[in-house]
């Protein structure tokens, strides 16, 4: 007796195994994710677009393989805001260009590595009020406070931690200021 067994075609004898098609575990893992990247490489920036701002958020930066850094701004902001947003998104920007996505994202999900990060763009805020002649102090201290206690990180960094990270990217306080940013 014999059987048809699958799409090539071949009939067994009754009782003959069952052949094996040639396809092995590593070759669909790989079409997985091939046609992954294929419907995610359109599909997250068309919901990256479509979907709107987080609640409380000004500005976000999406680093994306292939298409690189994707940004997004809240509507209805101050003209002097509105310009320290782009100028805290241009650093995230530069941020994903410079590193990658894959090393941005792996920097932005350990605790010190996006305080780093934030760091960067926040104190980059900084510099601009301070070629503009404004006294960064109070500036430089609502980042720490911003980061330290808005900012996700666990236990993983202290106070003093978020204090050293901020005062490597920032200015120094002029000498108005008595904010001491280095401990």
């Amino acid at each position: 007796m014999r059987r048809f067994e699958g799409d090539d075609g071949s009939a067994t004898k009754a009782g003959d195994a069952p052949r094996r098609r040639p396809n092995s575990w590593p070759v669909r893992v790989l079409r997985v994710l091939v046609l992954g990247a294929v419907f995610a490489i359109p599909g997250v920036p068309a919901a990256f677009v479509l979907m709107p701002m987080p609640r409380g958020a000004d500005g976000i930066t999406l680093c994306m393989p292939v298409v690189g850094p994707m940004q997004q701004f809240a509507e209805g902001m101050e003209p002097e805001l509105e310009e320290i947003v782009h100028i805290h998104e241009r650093v995230h920007a530069e941020q994903c260009r410079r590193l990658g996505p894959v090393a941005y994202a792996r920097t932005y999900l350990d605790a010190e590595g996006m305080m780093e990060l934030e760091a960067e763009a926040f104190c980059a805020e900084a510099r601009t009020l301070k070629r503009r002649g404004k006294d960064t102090g109070p500036w430089v201290s609502r980042i720490i406070e911003t980061l330290y206690f808005d900012y996700p990180h666990g236990n993983d960094l202290s106070y003093s931690d978020v204090v050293r990270i901020v005062g490597a990217w920032c200015p120094p306080p002029d000498h108005r200021s008595s904010l001491p940013i280095h401990p």
